[in-house]
């Protein structure tokens, strides 16, 4: 069988002074019970975190400000599998119709995602900063 795209890069993220990677944050999501599977003809076509938690990278924002300061759900980690087109948009639909407000962010450069935000309704509200004090553009879509 062809692989039809990359579903998760190893990489490494840096959260409350220590680093750690792609493969340690999702299975973490998955003990928390926050990591969520898209699945198409009986494959994987894309995973990503959601949670109601707060986000404590979300507690400040510059240059903007969110549109809202109600409970919220968070999106992250989306990764598609490149088998099935609209899955990001299936995914955050999914989200937003567990709680009507969900947040999201994203790296500058990484214009796929933002473009993924803005055609599903969600907007750009301003930069937050993530543990390691790399920005983030940050997104949020409400009700």
């Amino acid at each position: 069988m062809k692989q039809q795209g990359v579903l998760w890069q190893n990489t490494e993220t840096h959260t409350v002074g220590k680093r750690i990677s792609s493969e340690e944050l999702v299975t973490e999501d998955c003990k928390n019970g926050e990591l969520y599977v898209c699945v198409s003809d009986e494959q994987i076509a894309g995973v990503f975190m959601f949670t109601k938690k707060p986000d404590i990278t979300y507690r400040e924002i510059f240059q903007g400000k969110w549109l809202n300061e109600k409970p919220y759900g968070t999106m992250h980690r989306m990764a598609s599998s490149g088998i099935q087109k609209g899955v990001s948009s299936f995914c955050l639909d999914w989200c937003f119709k567990q709680c009507g407000n969900v947040r999201g962010d994203t790296h500058n450069d990484n214009y796929v995602m933002q473009n993924v935000f803005e055609k599903n309704g969600f907007k750009r509200c301003g930069i937050i900063y993530v543990e390691n004090n790399t920005p983030r553009i940050a997104y949020q879509r409400e009700n």
